[in-house]
């Protein structure tokens, strides 16, 4: 009887402990086959000289700041050749990206001296520096020797490449900076005078706009 007894409470307790734990369900695991993704093609940048404008170890030094999207895909810089039999000094240059194509357009300052800004110049800012493209036209600034520096204007021809306006009459500069284009046919630039200081200036491509 005693073991009757202790059997069904033995049977009972199991029954209790059952309808209370319960096992969690085995996860099944869904094996992917596998795969090989395909990389997309990229090419590596490569940079090359274009020309040795100024020949030898002595550099040319062309400015970071150039003008891109001139007519034809052209850039216009100021470079130095530092060429022993024809000093030119820096001045207006041009390229098309090839060394053929990669040309002085003017010695807008004859001689060995810069037109961007000549050893005897008073000018604080250096021109042949920042240049502006608008439609066929590059403007920038330069010293002639004469007009001092002042807004300059090039169709990428030396006969085309002119001074623009004396804004600072006589050899007195304007100095002439920082432009950016302003609607479709306009320039916006500071240049300075000798009544005014610096101002911004707004030019429509005519000496007279």
């Amino acid at each position: 009887m005693f073991l009757f007894d202790w059997l069904q409470t033995v049977r009972a307790n199991f029954g209790r402990f059952n309808s209370r734990t319960k096992l969690a369900p085995r996860r099944r695991v869904v094996r992917m086959p596998s795969s090989i993704e395909r990389l997309e093609h990229r090419q590596l940048l490569t940079a090359t000289l274009v020309k040795d404008i100024k020949a030898g170890a002595d550099g040319s030094f062309p400015p970071v700041v150039v003008t891109f999207g001139g007519a034809n895909g052209t850039i216009y810089f100021g470079g130095d050749d530092g060429n022993a039999g024809a000093l030119t000094g820096r001045e207006l240059w041009k390229s098309d990206g090839s060394a053929a194509g990669t040309v002085l357009v003017k010695d807008i300052l004859p001689g060995a001296e810069s037109s961007g800004r000549p050893a005897t110049s008073t000018q604080t800012k250096s021109g042949l520096d920042e240049f502006l493209t608008v439609d066929a036209s590059t403007f920038f600034a330069a010293n002639d020797g004469i007009n001092g520096s002042e807004l300059w204007v090039s169709d990428g021809t030396a006969n085309g490449t002119v001074l623009f306006k004396d804004i600072n009459p006589g050899a007195a500069h304007s100095e002439p900076t920082k432009p950016v284009q302003f609607g479709v046919d306009k320039a916006l630039f500071y240049a300075k005078t000798a009544t005014n200081g610096y101002e911004l200036w707004i030019s429509n491509g005519t000496a007279a706009g």
